[in-house]
């Protein structure tokens, strides 16, 4: 399965092809560690892999060394 996010243009920065899912139900966004080997941190606490968390607005996001900053849009 091809990612529908490529963030190869970034650098590896220890993010995986199959590292995150993310999904947009209901007007929440919800993030899930897919068993990646660098993790993915949410404000700095590690996912549990195959646990989804709901984003909220401004929350710090984590691909392994990749971070960036989750805005939700209105």
């Amino acid at each position: 399965m091809q990612p529908q996010v490529d963030l190869s243009d970034l650098g590896e920065g220890g993010v995986s092809r199959r590292h995150a899912l993310i999904v947009r139900e209901d007007g929440l966004v919800h993030l899930e560690d897919l068993g990646s080997s660098n993790g993915i941190f949410v404000n700095g606490v590690q996912l549990q892999p195959g646990l989804q968390r709901t984003l909220q607005d401004q929350d710090e996001v984590r691909f392994g060394s990749l971070r960036f900053q989750y805005r939700q849009v209105r």
